[in-house]
């Protein structure tokens, strides 16, 4: 029953890329370099990974499932390289700027290599008609993606979009490959309806976002991009925990329940203590986080590698149902390492705030091991009828709480606007009974006379102008413009004037920065 359907070799081969992608993501985040040869590196490294699967296809041992075990390498190996080549072009191909580019086609390669690497280890191991849950899966992956590029959102808002369409366009193609295979029958509906709600549902917040920050926040055009754009990553955030609540296993009854085991309750209490104690030397060896706060990635290196451990020995195997505290608690732990990514690379590009998102990290921390302690012990102790009492409102208690809160955040909002308009309303009546005005014009004053106005006088009269709708400014002084743009353009020290050995005479012909001043006040050349 346990037995892989293909060979383990394989498995290894496919764990092992998926470590090295993982190593390489936490490593190289920051300097990706070149877009062309980070493209050109992960082909190369995947062609290498194809060449050893295609090595164990030719064994002895894989007589009979060879056709399988292709489809496993092309699906893990072969369409995340397509789908990097398609990223690649499409951002190439869409005007946007360098740096962007290489953070669609960094993303939108990982987000389709990662998952579709796990779900060809659970093939591996189950097979193609085993009809795993992959619909939660991608869902979890998808969470996992947002959770850690959201530091690079948040510290620089123009990255969002490239990184939540990369994120998107990814997630989007390895869906239309899945739905093809027969490991998704019965679930192509429920992939599309994922897909809809996590990918589709944030972009439709975003003309909602706009009209507040326009209309209610009155914020400038610049001000209300970076609003609607951490609105829509934050709404993507939400939805894609609520997709992956209510793609949850169900419940288990107690004779079906599978024990931890003492190797599964091992590592659950080795993934309690040893992020601590990582945090705590990569603090001693950073000083205190003064220097060198790379460090920090031993954290979420630590729980990524716990957390696939945890999944994997929780995980359903044949008609065995799964192990719900390990598989619960690698989630969690998988979750909180790519949150840390996140603070460990706000903590590295914002000095000045490091306070904070250090106590971001520890707070992580903090939660993951209550999470690990009520979720890998102490629910195994609640008596099944609670556990059942539990379960059941559960389902019907987070959404209400979650359209609680949706409402009550906009009631807090809609409310404390109209008492802030009545309470300045009362305050202008007051103070303009006092004699106070605030309208501009009445400190404004009369426009000075053109002799009299600073900005009359040159060289800042040749850069007057008027401009229609539509159409190129029209300058008012043209020729003042032309003469002192051509004076900026000269240096005051020209050394091409300098000769190699001046003569008193030949010195007296350089510009001084008086003679300079004066040509920029004349506009004269």
């Amino acid at each position: 029953m346990n037995e892989s359907k293909y060979p383990k070799s394989l498995s290894i081969l496919l764990a092992l890329n998926l470590c090295a992608l993982l190593t390489l993501l936490l490593l190289s985040m920051d300097e990706i370099g070149d877009g062309a040869r980070f493209v050109s590196g992960m082909t190369g490294m995947q062609s290498i990974v194809m060449a050893l699967g295609l090595g164990l296809i030719a064994l002895p041992k894989a007589k009979g499932k060879r056709l399988g075990m292709l489809g496993i390498l092309s699906m893990a190996i072969a369409a995340p390289v397509i789908i990097l080549y398609c990223g690649h072009l499409l951002a190439e191909g869409s005007g946007i700027e360098r740096t962007e580019q290489r953070v669609f086609t960094l993303l939108s390669f990982y987000a389709a290599a990662i998952p579709l690497l796990i779900l060809g280890v659970v093939v591996v191991h189950e097979g193609w008609s085993a009809n795993p849950n992959s619909v939660r899966r991608q869902c979890f992956l998808y969470l996992c993606f947002l959770l850690g590029v959201a530091g690079v959102v948040v510290n620089y808002t123009d990255l969002g979009p490239p990184a939540l369409l990369a994120i998107g366009f990814a997630m989007i193609s390895q869906s239309l490959l899945l739905i093809c295979l027969p490991i998704m029958k019965g679930c192509r509906l429920r992939l599309i309806g994922m897909g809809i709600v996590t990918i589709i549902g944030p972009i439709s917040v975003a003309p909602v976002a706009a009209w507040i920050a326009k209309d209610q926040f009155n914020l400038r055009s610049g001000d209300r991009f970076d609003m609607v754009m951490l609105v829509v990553f934050a709404a993507a955030i939400v939805l894609s925990l609520l997709a992956l609540f209510r793609l949850r296993h169900g419940w288990i009854a107690e004779e079906a329940k599978r024990k931890v085991g003492w190797l599964g309750n091992a590592l659950l209490v080795l993934n309690l203590f040893a992020p601590i104690g990582l945090y705590v030397l990569a603090m001693g060896l950073t000083d205190g986080g003064l220097r060198d706060e790379e460090w920090l990635l031993l954290v979420p290196g630590w729980l990524f590698a716990a957390g696939l451990a945890l999944m994997a020995l929780g995980r359903g195997v044949g008609d065995l149902q799964p192990i719900k505290p390990l598989r619960g608690t690698g989630e969690m732990s998988f979750l909180v390492g790519a949150g840390m990514l996140s603070m460990v690379f706000l903590i590295q590009e914002n000095p000045d705030n490091k306070g904070l998102f250090y106590n971001a990290v520890e707070f992580g921390l903090i939660f993951l091991a209550f999470h690990h302690v009520t979720r890998g012990f102490v629910s195994r102790w609640v008596r099944d009828s609670v556990q059942r009492f539990l379960f059941k409102w559960t389902v019907r208690g987070v959404p209400a709480l979650i359209a609680l809160a949706i409402i009550g955040v906009s009631a807090f909002y809609g409310l404390g606007k109209t008492m802030a308009n009545s309470a300045l309303a009362k305050y202008k009546a007051a103070s303009e009974a006092e004699g106070w005005s605030y309208d501009i014009n009445d400190y404004i004053g009369e426009v000075p006379a053109d002799d009299e106005n600073f900005y009359m006088a040159k060289p800042f009269s040749g850069f007057l102008y008027t401009m229609k709708v539509g159409e190129k400014p029209v300058y008012l002084n043209p020729t003042i413009k032309t003469n002192v743009e051509a004076i900026i353009d000269k240096k005051v020290y020209p050394k091409h004037r300098i000769p190699e050995s001046p003569s008193s005479t030949s010195l007296t012909k350089i510009l001084h920065p008086r003679d300079f001043a004066d040509q920029l006040r004349t506009g004269e050349g």
